[in-house]
Formats: structure tokens, C-alpha cells, sequence
């Protein structure tokens, strides 16, 4: 048995037992004290839209051997800078996430989809369960369920040659989709990039926006009503926006989309909209602080910020983290305050997953 002191984001102190994989009342037999009341503790950081069978769009594009291994380097990389809860957003179609063979205390928790659903010609190539829109869903929501499996991800739009993105469902072709998946047990996010699929989506009741360029104010009032998610992935947007050049109609479309997220990003929380952080193969696994850095640049304050890639990341995605007795011994301490200086999420000094200390002062 081992102990910390900390200090929480609230300035409250607080003197913790670690014994096995959980926090115990502290006791006089503790072995080893790690005292780091100067920093700032929180229990983890929240990546809201990773791809851990991935390294880049282009291994995800093409597949990639030795897929296992990947997902243990990629999840390795992300538990090492103290993100210890991913919401894994979808996967090939001939491929699962499998996790068994990696400890619990050497991973970070997983929330995650299945393979990725689409329509013919509408994502990369070959990836995705590819699906008749107009058939009923109830023959084919059951193939991207597994046991481990909470999420549906949907590519709710795809640019075609000559034409741009299309929807690749309509408005009532989405509704149905929701009400079999939720029937399931399964929330539902969608790629949604194009300008009327996220409105669309918000409408058929989808779970969570991912990137959502286009969500107008109206979207938004009506998905903060219902407690769903926006995942903007920024970073990643704005990386395609450079790839596609800025004088390219799909570059120009996609800087008037992020404009469209500058005015909205903050406007989006005071109506109850949960905007979470994800990095998305833009921005290297575990580096979540990079995507944290251009949500506050696009109008977030850092407490809002911080409280995506945390406390809201968590409670939003259900997994219920605090530093009491009997809870999950997940700790990540920061060097200082992060609402005055968020370089400190790049860095942390200490990470301890579920009683295992991975990096220690």
C-alpha cells in the first residue's frame, strides 16, 4: 500500500491510500508517501474521438499489418501523457479493437464503436460496413455490435467527385437508424462535415456530432436540450482544410465551416451542449492538450476547455471517476493551475492508472 497527497482543481487537499487498484481511507501502515500538493490533480484527460487500430488517416485509409500491435503502441501512447479514458469512434469493417491481451493498468479505459457504418462510395474505399440506406437497419445494426461495443458511428456525409460532400442518409433514414441502435443499447455519433448533415443528424436525434462544421444556433438549442455531445476536432479540420489548399473549393468550404465553429464553440456550452475534446489521427495519440489548445483559440475559456477534456469527457461518456474511497485509483497531477497556463496538460508529473504508477515526480 502506497499514499498520495494532492491537491484537486477546487484547491482541496486531499491524502489518499492506494491499495491494489483502488482508493482506500489512509492508513497508518502506508508504505511510501508521493507528495504532490504544488501541482494540480485530476483523474485523467478524456480523448472524446481517437482511432487506436490507427497511427495517421492514411494507415486508417489503407490498413495496416499487425493491427494488435498497433492498438497496444497507440493506447500505450495515450495512457504515457495521462489520458486514461478514450472513446474509440469507430474501426474497419474487418477489423475489432482487441484489448485482452493488454493489462487493465497499462491501457487507458475504452469506450468504443464498431466497424465504421457507410453507403457505397461513400468514405474510403473498402473501410467501412457498407449498407443499403434505404433497407431497414434492424438487419444490419446487429453487425457492428460486439459485447465491448456501445457506440454506432455513422459517415453521415462524403465528397464526391464533381459533386462535394453529400449526405449519405437522409433525415428520416437517420431517424430510423437512431431508434434501432438506441433500442440496442447502443448511442450514436456521425461524421458530419458537410452543411446539412449535421442539422440533419440533430434532428433524427443522433447522440454526438463529430467535427459538425455546419450546426447552426437552432442545432444547437435543441441538442443542448437533450445532454448530446459535439466533438469539433478542430485541429483535424483544420488540417484537412491545409491539405485540400485554400483556394480549392473544399479548402474554402472548410474555412467557412470553421469559421461557422468560432462563432458557435462557446455559444454551444451556455445551451447545455457537452463539447468534448478529440484528437482524430490529426494530432498524435495522447497529445489531446494540442486539440485543448485550438478549442481555446476558437473562443472556449480555459476552464471550459479543460473541463472538456476532464470532468465533462467523463461524466458524458459515463465513466464515473473521483478521488474517494472504493473508486478507481486513476490520477493524473499537473505541474501547476492548467486555467492559467494549459501548457501543463502536455507534461503531467505524476500518472497513476488504476493504482499503477506509470510516470512518477
Amino acid at each position: 500500500m502506497y499514499g498520495i497527497r494532492v491537491r484537486d482543481l477546487e484547491g482541496r487537499d486531499y491524502q489518499l491510500g492506494i491499495d491494489g487498484a483502488l482508493f482506500c481511507e489512509t492508513a497508518s501502515d502506508v508504505d511510501e508517501w508521493f507528495d504532490v500538493r504544488g501541482g494540480y490533480a485530476v483523474a485523467g484527460l478524456v480523448d472524446a474521438h481517437a482511432h487506436l487500430t490507427a497511427s495517421s488517416v492514411e494507415t486508417m485509409a489503407t490498413g495496416m499489418p499487425h493491427v494488435d500491435r498497433v492498438v497496444r503502441s497507440n493506447a500505450l501512447q495515450q495512457i504515457d501523457h495521462g489520458v486514461l479514458l478514450v472513446a474509440d469512434k469507430g474501426t474497419r469493417a474487418d477489423t475489432r479493437i482487441s484489448i485482452d491481451s493488454i493489462p487493465v493498468d497499462q491501457r487507458p479505459e475504452l469506450v468504443q464503436a464498431g466497424p465504421i457504418v457507410t453507403v457505397e462510395h461513400g468514405y474510403y474505399p473498402d473501410f467501412g460496413l457498407v449498407v443499403d440506406p434505404a433497407v431497414d437497419p434492424i438487419g444490419w445494426v446487429h453487425m457492428a455490435e460486439a459485447p465491448d461495443v456501445s457506440w454506432l458511428k455513422l459517415i453521415g456525409d462524403w465528397p464526391r467527385k464533381g459533386q462535394g460532400p453529400l449526405s449519405n442518409f437522409t433525415q428520416e433514414q437517420l431517424a430510423r437508424i437512431v431508434v434501432v441502435a438506441h433500442g440496442r443499447g447502443l448511442r450514436v455519433a456521425i461524421h458530419a462535415a458537410a452543411p446539412s448533415t449535421a442539422s440533419q443528424a440533430v434532428a433524427a436525434g443522433v447522440d454526438s456530432i463529430e467535427h459538425g462544421l455546419f450546426l447552426t444556433e437552432s442545432d444547437l438549442q435543441v441538442l443542448g436540450e437533450r445532454g448530446g455531445a459535439w466533438v469539433p476536432t478542430i485541429a483535424a479540420m483544420e488540417g484537412l482544410r491545409d491539405m485540400l489548399g485554400p483556394e480549392s473549393s473544399g479548402g474554402r468550404l472548410m474555412a467557412r465551416g470553421l469559421d461557422n465553429v468560432r462563432d458557435l464553440i462557446s455559444l454551444a456550452l451556455g445551451l447545455g451542449v457537452n463539447v468534448l475534446a478529440g484528437t482524430d489521427l490529426h494530432i498524435r495519440h495522447g497529445h489531446i492538450h494540442k486539440e485543448v489548445d485550438r478549442m481555446i483559440d476558437y473562443g472556449m475559456t480555459p476552464e471550459a476547455a479543460l473541463q472538456s477534456v476532464t470532468t465533462r469527457g467523463y461524466e458524458y461518456l459515463g465513466v464515473d471517476r473521483g478521488f474517494g474511497a472504493g473508486q478507481v485509483a486513476d490520477v493524473v497531477v499537473l505541474r501547476g493551475d492548467p486555467r492559467e497556463d494549459m501548457s501543463v496538460l502536455a507534461k503531467p508529473v505524476m500518472i497513476i492508472r488504476r493504482g499503477r504508477v506509470v510516470v512518477a515526480p
